[in-house]
């Protein structure tokens, strides 16, 4: 299957005169995916901005490592005796397919 979405890597930049962040492309000539605007925090709560920024930035890396661990975990599904296939290996081949469909 073909991406339908802007191939990776991204990245953060702040490099704005008023401050926002975007996500670009990590090109020579980056172009903006997203501008991540920048809510009033109130108490002693932190500003989520940057920290939400840079998992956007990471979206295709994850999206990439997610294919590799379902695809892993796929094989060794088909490959392994029942008491080598535990619990855990199913939920984290649910949770990657599961995050798999709502990428794509």
């Amino acid at each position: 299957m073909n991406a339908q979405h802007t191939l990776g890597p991204w990245r953060v930049d702040g490099n704005d005169p008023d401050g926002r962040l975007h996500i670009v492309t990590d090109e020579d000539e980056p172009w903006c995916l997203a501008d991540i605007v920048q809510f009033a925090f109130y108490g002693d709560e932190p500003d989520p901005t940057a920290a939400n920024a840079k998992l956007m930035s990471a979206a295709p890396d994850l999206l990439r490592a997610c294919k590799l661990m379902f695809e892993i975990l796929r094989r060794k599904s088909q490959t392994c005796k029942n008491s080598a296939w535990k619990v855990s290996d199913q939920k984290a081949f649910e949770a990657a397919e599961s995050a798999i469909t709502k990428a794509e």
